[in-house]
């Protein structure tokens, strides 16, 4: 049977870039960045090491061989880490999922993929808040100034949300619904002007946002943004980013025993929600409702226990169920052994 044009590699992989993945997933551009990066090495690998420009590359042509080679040139030419290469091989996964409800001949890409194992990544100790951090972290800012109370209101906001870098700066004032009973109901929006969830904040963290909406006179502008940069009225994550670093370097200076770890980022206040959460006993589906996460297993990854948590329930557990053993005494004597 003669393939048909639409049926060739590079139009079923843009017809999956540039609308399945925009338009019917609702992928992120993000998400597109990513895979277009993977699926342009591989093009770049089979011109520079096989000698097949982009127009002939086919379905057929992506065996086991050439695919295993690809991933193993990733990490010998390309330098990338495990995990890295596990991204690019779901990303492939992705893809031949959709080419084979396509077209016939990328049956034969998916299968040579489902071959494949994933590779195991070492796991890397990701940064979070202790409680004590945090509260030093959220009474940093000097909340006498304009900058000082923005940065107090921006930081109990993202610790009592959850919510994403991005997410936090398109926060508007709309989004808040206020109880007369306390604390509020927070609308999280992500991407698009889609609202992805809804979440309830406590009193505390409630009234810091309500003061701030009153200190700025905007409760009467629903449109307005809550967090505004020195320039724009509409922060931007780059800014936030800056707002970290400043009081956590100063944090360190002050504290050097405290806040070990080099890479704290917004996202870090992210992980800091979850573990605290899971230490506080909230059962894992609902910090992955809270959150907003689509998988149960990415909560997982990201709610870890502190060091402290583990060893006190270590310690419990080991007080309660380790066999007890009576101590054995033993009095000095002058006899000899054999006579004992």
């Amino acid at each position: 049977m003669k393939k048909s044009d639409k049926d060739s590699f590079l139009d079923v992989l843009e017809m999956f870039t540039e609308s399945y993945l925009p338009l019917e997933k609702g992928s992120s551009k993000r998400t597109i960045k990513s895979y277009k990066t993977t699926y342009g090495l591989l093009v770049d690998y089979l011109y520079d090491e096989k000698n097949i420009p982009s127009s002939n590359i086919s379905f057929d042509l992506l065996d086991y061989t050439t695919l295993t080679s690809f991933l193993q040139w990733l990490q010998d030419n390309r330098k990338v880490s495990a995990s890295t290469r596990n991204q690019r091989l779901a990303a492939l996964n992705s893809f031949a999922s959709y080419a084979q409800n396509v077209c016939l001949e990328a049956a034969f890409f998916k299968n040579a993929l489902k071959k494949i194992p994933m590779k195991k990544a070492e796991r890397k100790i990701q940064s979070t808040f202790t409680v004590e951090e945090t509260q030093l972290l959220l009474n940093a800012p000097n909340d006498n100034y304009d900058i000082g109370k923005r940065d107090k209101v921006l930081l109990s906001t993202m610790y009592g949300t959850g919510a994403r870098c991005s997410e936090t700066c398109n926060l508007k004032v709309k989004n808040f619904r206020f109880k007369k009973e306390g604390g509020a109901n927070v609308d999280i929006i992500r991407g698009k002007g889609k609202k992805s969830r809804t979440i309830y904040i406590s009193e505390p963290c409630a009234k810091l946002i309500k003061d701030y909406i009153r200190y700025r006179k905007i409760a009467n502008q629903p449109e307005t943004f809550l967090f505004k940069s020195q320039t724009h009225d509409h922060m931007s994550v780059s800014a936030i980013e800056a707002v970290y670093k400043k009081y956590i370097d100063a944090l360190k200076k002050q504290y050097p025993e405290k806040f070990p770890y080099d890479d704290y980022t917004p996202h870090t206040m992210r992980r800091t929600v979850a573990s605290h959460m899971l230490e506080a006993g909230i059962d894992m589906e609902v910090i992955r409702t809270f959150l907003g996460h689509s998988s149960i297993f990415t909560t997982e990854i990201y709610a870890t226990l502190s060091q402290k948590k583990v060893d006190e329930e270590l310690k419990n557990w080991a007080e309660k169920w380790f066999p007890q053993i009576e101590e054995v005494i033993v009095e000095e004597s002058n006899r000899p052994s054999f006579l004992r």
